[in-house]
């Protein structure tokens, strides 16, 4: 089994750090096989969605919608919160013009199709659950650029 430390939520909602058991779920690791986004559902992956162009008043988001896409495959997870906080961020910026509505709607749609591909996964039903996925995956970033940063290797990615 893996030795990283993760956070591990409890059925009482107590979170803790722990070694990987089969009775937590950890998330996978960026680029492996497991936990990776399948064709989840109905077929249609939610980055197929085509959005409308993103609003001049959005440029805020931009970053947020850029690594959702990038997470799509990835980890969902991961990507159906970075749009969800997009979208929730939209709605505060500007949701009165015909654009901004515009983009706002097609958003929802694509949360939409996720929340029903990812409906089994406790991540996107639980918010605790969920708050600990993106705190792990925070946390495996965070060690992942430690590590390049203590060796000496610096690139761009």
């Amino acid at each position: 089994g893996c030795q990283a430390p993760w956070v591990a939520v409890s059925s009482s909602g107590r979170r803790r750090r722990r070694r990987c058991r089969s009775v937590w779920r950890r998330p996978s690791a960026p680029g492996s096989g497991c936990g990776a986004a399948q064709n989840l559902g109905n077929g249609v992956m939610a980055s197929e969605q085509v959005l409308p162009p993103l609003p001049q008043q959005f440029k805020l988001i931009q970053h947020h919608m850029r690594t959702a896409q990038e997470h799509e495959k990835r980890d969902p997870v991961v990507a159906y919160f970075c749009r969800l906080y997009a979208m929730q961020t939209g709605m505060k910026i500007d949701s009165k013009t015909p654009e901004c509505r515009k983009f706002l709607v097609k958003l929802m749609d694509q949360l939409e199709i996720m929340k029903k591909q990812l409906g089994d996964n406790e991540s996107i039903t639980q918010d605790v659950v969920g708050n600990a996925h993106i705190e792990n995956y925070a946390y495996k970033m965070f060690l992942y650029a430690d590590t390049e940063d203590r060796a000496g290797r610096f690139h761009n990615s």
